[in-house]
């Protein structure tokens, strides 16, 4: 259990990270949009905003010592006057007294008919906590409008004061200031929110795009909705002339990941040795000629006799991948040959030792008709035969029926699902094709899986150990032997790995 829950963690942890790796561009674009929308608004469309600040004390003028109970009305009633200030009598005062209700007011030309109500959004009241002084700011788009508003403000309400309490205990301590700088917008900070906005913005849209998405793209989503294995996965190739990366760049974390598929291979076939295994996929794109090929490679580095047939008879591209002649011989050709001496002799080998490649041959108008005939049924056995394993390459299952007839030969088929690129609903039309015509599917491998080296690792090693851990377990249940092929030559070797 705590292995499991280790294993959902990890896994969550880098598919959350390389979530970000591939779309986390989104979230820093939306920020630097973010960014650049709130300085250009700050700079040059909105209104800067000057605030003039004054400040005024409760007591009586002359007083030099007050007792405490004095002190404490006058704390007391820093409250009721801080809302005297606001209120409407006072804000009414300031507008008659500066004649700001007309709109061309001599003197005062730079503001028009101002209201009580426009007056109180600009007004900010303070009672200071535990003190008796009261806080007055005034804005406006003038800095020394913005004086004149604030002390004639403060010169209202005393005179409210007086007039309704019947005391004269209200003094200005700090005249009204002349601003220097506005303190609105304020560009730093609006750049810094905007970010911070556009940021956690882009992000949730991230993450939201990726809950959205319905391809697949990990092994939980392969096993979520197909209950299959993962036996294998492949990393994103690069480079442009690593199609064979097993025998061209054995080092390389593919080859690896490729390798690891051969040996999940055994535990697979513990039940019932694989001779014959269909490597196909729901639609085209998904990287199974590239699978197939390099599973045939790594497979016939442990030492196997391997034959990889091209079957897919309507696109077929393992002559091009390996290099090899593709006229006059192959698949076809053998199919459609009038000697039946002949049928045996169009496999090609290769640079790669115990490996053989048996193309396509030149395309047919026929190709389901005669990949389902009995000459093609006599040639796989005659092939099983002569080799330790055969590995077909088929045409994609929602293509045509060619797979679902090329599966009636094999043992097993692998299913390749490209990550990020396969949709769910295909896939699950074209395992459900297979399943409709009995054709035993060993697992999934999933292909183009990440970008950083480095994470692949991680992830990769960690799957298969928990897959290893599962298949040693039964295997210790005594579930059989440890063989793909039933040549008789006993359990296979562990494929050799890159240093």
């Amino acid at each position: 259990m705590g292995t499991e829950t280790a294993r959902k963690n990890g896994d969550t942890v880098f598919l959350s990270l390389d979530l970000l790796r591939r779309r986390g561009w989104i979230a820093a674009l939306l920020a630097l949009l973010a960014v650049a929308a709130s300085l250009a608004w700050s700079l040059f469309l909105a209104t800067p905003r000057f605030t003039s600040e004054t400040s005024l004390i409760i007591m009586q003028k002359g007083a030099a010592l007050q007792d405490y109970n004095t002190l404490l009305l006058n704390q007391t009633l820093t409250q009721t006057y801080a809302e005297i200030a606001r209120g409407h009598a006072v804000l009414q005062q300031v507008i008659q007294d500066l004649d700001l209700d007309h709109n061309h007011a001599e003197g005062h030309a730079s503001h028009p008919t101002l209201t009580p109500a426009e007056l109180s959004r600009r007004v900010s009241v303070t009672a200071i906590k535990g003190t008796q002084i009261i806080r007055l700011r005034v804005s406006d788009t003038d800095p020394a409008s913005a004086q004149r508003l604030a002390a004639e403000t403060a010169a209202a309400f005393t005179a409210r004061v007086r007039a309704l309490m019947k005391v004269d205990n209200v003094q200005v301590i700090d005249p009204a200031s002349l601003p220097s700088s506005h303190d609105y917008p304020r560009p730093i900070l609006n750049a810094l929110l905007a970010a911070v906005l556009g940021l956690a913005f882009g992000l949730a849209l991230i993450f939201l795009l990726a809950h959205l998405d319905n391809t697949l793209r990990t092994t939980d989503d392969v096993a979520k909705h197909f209950g299959l294995p993962v036996l294998g996965i492949i990393p994103t190739i690069t480079s442009t002339d690593a199609i064979m990366v097993v025998s061209k760049q054995p080092r390389s974390t593919a080859a690896e990941a490729f390798r690891m598929l051969a040996t999940n291979l055994r535990f697979v076939g513990l039940d019932r040795p694989l001779k014959t295994i269909l490597v196909t996929s729901s639609v085209p794109g998904e990287g199974k000629s590239f699978t197939a090929l390099n599973l045939a490679t790594a497979l016939a580095q442990t030492g196997r006799k391997v034959l990889l047939i091209d079957a897919d008879l309507r696109q077929p591209a393992i002559h091009r991948y390996g290099g090899l002649w593709n006229e006059g011989l192959g698949l076809t050709v053998a199919l459609t040959s009038q000697e039946e001496g002949m049928r045996d002799v169009f496999a090609q080998p290769t640079e790669v030792e115990n490996l053989h490649i048996l193309t396509s041959g030149p395309i047919p108008p026929n190709p389901v008709e005669l990949l389902g005939s009995s000459r093609m049924a006599t040639l796989i056995e005659r092939l099983e035969a002569q080799y330790d394993l055969l590995i077909i390459d088929g045409p994609p299952v929602l293509v045509a029926a060619d797979a679902s007839v090329l599966s009636t030969y094999a043992d097993g088929c692998l299913l390749v699902v490209r990550s990020g690129l396969t949709k769910t609903p295909l896939a699950t039309r074209g395992l459900e094709t297979l399943r409709q015509v009995k054709a035993k599917t060993l697992g999934a491998v999933l292909d183009a899986v990440g970008g950083a080296e480095k994470g692949y690792r991680h992830y990769d090693r960690y799957h298969y150990y928990h897959y290893y851990e599962a298949r040693a377990g039964r295997h210790r249940k005594g579930q059989g032997s440890d063989r793909v092929e039933g040549s008789g030559s006993g359990a296979a070797a562990p494929p050799p790995r890159g240093p």
